[in-house]
């Protein structure tokens, strides 16, 4: 009997080891293909962090909000931005401490709220890093950082976004993922 319970334990725990992490999987993935595109323009950051591989960080031209009482969203740890499509470009046309309906709708973290006259309060985006695979991760890196620095080339993050939810799709240079940009300079003979 007690040799019975123990097998029905393990079986359960190994269930719900893999359920877990399958649960969150489909759910990215259910965002990614059922959401609504969007594309952030970014600008230039890139660390390495040993720990989690090889990643390039994204910051984004659009972080911050005016409000018109900026104490109401002091003691608020999140908010809710949407998102409208702006010349081809996701712009927040509004910004508020409940949640909303829609998929132009974003839950998102408050760093920082300025007092003043007008107030503003900084957000960070649920997706702040593009993993890459490590052999292409340096060479993103630079390519990052070149593109970011010449005005001419259009640097974008494209987002899915669903039911408040938002993914990562690709971070994109000149309308080319960045991977396809540095597989190409890597097939290249020096």
């Amino acid at each position: 009997m007690q040799k019975t319970l123990i097998i029905v334990a393990f079986v359960a725990m190994c269930i719900a080891q893999w359920f877990i992490p399958f649960n969150t999987i489909l759910h990215q993935e259910t965002i990614l293909s059922e959401g609504r595109l969007f594309k952030l323009r970014t600008e230039p950051i890139d660390p390495s962090d040993p720990f989690r591989g090889k990643y390039i960080t994204l910051r984004f031209a659009e972080d911050e909000v005016a409000v018109t009482d900026p104490q109401a969203w002091q003691d608020h740890e999140y908010m809710y931005i949407t998102l409208a499509d702006s010349a081809g470009y996701g712009r927040v046309s509004r910004a508020s401490l409940y949640e909303q309906e829609g998929d132009d709708c974003i839950k998102v973290r408050i760093s920082y709220v300025y007092e003043g006259n007008p107030g503003a309060v900084v957000f960070e985006y649920p997706f702040e890093r593009f993993y890459l695979e490590e052999s292409k991760a340096s060479a993103a890196e630079r390519l990052y950082w070149e593109s970011r620095s010449d005005s001419t080339q259009q640097v974008y993050a494209v987002i899915r976004v669903r039911n408040g939810q938002a993914a990562l799709e690709n971070v994109m240079i000149n309308e080319r993922p960045i991977a396809d940009i540095v597989r190409a300079l890597n097939e290249k003979p020096e």
